[in-house]
């Protein structure tokens, strides 16, 4: 088996393992026999159970959120892809925020921030905004995605993926539109 289909059959059967023990119960040596391999196996591809985790859902999910082409623009439609990977595992995700939330959450919460704060500087094509600003919005922005995702989640996914997108989306737009207004309203 190639590394790459190994490190494919690791990820799924941790996802598996989850679903049906939890992520605190799962055990190296139960996702090494659902993957048939052996655990050497395993440890040369992850390091512990965290580092499968961190690859689940940086592979299944936080993908469509790396792109260095995320921009304004696609926003919308990358995060629907996101929300979409989440919800085909809703199991394995609910029982992730349930038991290892932290992780989750920290992971997230700094990939976003990073784009917000990226966004923040695309938008400020006058300057005026500090450095000190920026970094407050883009964690404030930070938090409350987190925030909508955790609850997501933990309510069961009641909205659709679409509904959050567009919400997300139409945030994104609004505090734009309304920066801007503002904005020319001071120059006046």
């Amino acid at each position: 088996m190639r590394a790459s289909a190994t490190k494919q059959k690791i990820k799924e059967s941790f996802i598996i393992a989850c679903e049906q023990v939890g992520y605190r119960q799962v055990s190296i040596q139960q996702v090494a026999q659902l993957a048939q391999i052996n655990r050497q196996t395993f440890y040369y591809h992850f390091k512990d159970k965290q580092s499968v985790l961190r690859y689940v859902y940086d592979q299944d999910a936080l993908i469509y959120l790396h792109q260095e082409g995320l921009h304004i623009d696609n926003w919308e439609e990358q995060a629907l892809k996101m929300l979409q990977a989440l919800k085909r595992h809703a199991t394995f995700y609910t029982t992730i925020i349930e038991e290892a939330r932290d992780i989750f959450i920290a992971d997230v919460f700094t990939l976003v921030e990073q784009h917000f704060s990226r966004l923040f500087h695309q938008v400020d094509v006058e300057g005026e905004l500090s450095e000190k600003d920026i970094q407050f919005y883009s964690r404030f922005f930070s938090y409350g995605c987190c925030g909508i995702l955790e609850n997501w989640i933990r309510t069961e996914y009641q909205e659709t993926p679409l509904e959050i997108a567009g919400q997300l989306f139409q945030l994104a737009k609004d505090v734009e539109f309304f920066c801007f207004r503002l904005y020319q309203q001071m120059k006046e």
